[in-house]
């Protein structure tokens, strides 16, 4: 599953709701318990962190394009007639499908001094 697209619940105080003592969903900063699911705080799915077992809730983020890759290639194309350089951020990565084009403008290419 791509997570890309799920952020965390978070708490007023601005932490992250996860589930850290296998037993409650809690806060992570100010360590208030949280109820989740049906008596609570909707979530989409739940994360497991591997490593340590936490659970996190997350909800689907609001509002996120995900641009489709000819949408992408129509930008590369009008800045390659107007001789603008490209550059691709990495979340780009999963919709470009091959190496990113990270081209910067002359003026920040820094030259080797010999």
């Amino acid at each position: 599953m791509n997570y890309k697209n799920y952020t965390h619940l978070k708490c007023e105080c601005g932490g992250i709701i996860g589930m850290y003592d296998k037993e409650h969903f809690t806060c992570e900063k100010c360590k208030k318990v949280h109820l989740i699911g049906n008596q609570g705080t909707k979530w989409d799915v739940l994360l497991t962190n591997e490593k340590n077992g936490w659970i996190f809730p997350m909800i689907r983020r609001k509002n996120k394009v995900i641009p489709e890759r000819m949408w992408v290639e129509d930008i590369v194309n009008e800045c390659r007639k107007a001789n603008i350089p490209v550059f691709m951020k990495s979340s780009l990565s999963d919709i470009w499908g091959e190496e990113l084009i990270q081209e910067y403008p002359d003026e920040l290419n820094h030259k080797k001094v010999n």
